[in-house]
C-alpha cells in the first residue's frame, strides 16, 4: 500500500523541519526543499498528492514562482500555501491556484484537517 505523500517547500529550515516530523510521525511520506533548486528539483522529480509551500517571497526563494512552476508542470496538483499575514501574496497566489490557504504561524490541527479533506488519510488509496 502505497503512503500518501506531501512535498513541504519552505525556507525556514525549522518550520519544514516540523512540519516533516509531523506529518511523518501521522504516516506521511514527506519531502522537504529550502531553496528555490531543491524545490524544482524535487516538484520535477519527487512523486507527491500535496504541496505545503510557503509562498513567502525572498532572496533565495520565491515562491509565487515556485507556484506558477508547480502549476505549468503539475496542474493537477493540490497545493496548499502559507505565509505570514501577507494577504497581498495570498490574492496573486489564488489567482494562480492554490486550494486552501493559511497564516503563519499554522495551527496544526486545521492544517491537517485540511490536508485530509484533500488526500486523506496517510494510508488511503483510491478504488
Amino acid at each position: 500500500m502505497n503512503k500518501k505523500a506531501i512535498l513541504i517547500i519552505d525556507s525556514d529550515r525549522e518550520v519544514a523541519a516540523i512540519f516533516k516530523s509531523f506529518f511523518g510521525t501521522l504516516g506521511y511520506d514527506t519531502s522537504v526543499a529550502t531553496d528555490e533548486g531543491d524545490a524544482m528539483n524535487m516538484i520535477d522529480n519527487v512523486p507527491f498528492d500535496l504541496l505545503l509551500l510557503d509562498i513567502e517571497d525572498r532572496m533565495f526563494m520565491k515562491g509565487l514562482d515556485i507556484l506558477k512552476y508547480v502549476r505549468s508542470k503539475k496542474p493537477e496538483a493540490k497545493i496548499i500555501a502559507i505565509t505570514k499575514f501577507d494577504h497581498e501574496t495570498k490574492e496573486k497566489a489564488d489567482k494562480i491556484g492554490i486550494d486552501d490557504f493559511f497564516d503563519k504561524p499554522v495551527v496544526m490541527t486545521d492544517l491537517l484537517k485540511s490536508i485530509q479533506r484533500f488526500i486523506g488519510d496517510p494510508q488511503d488509496v483510491a478504488v
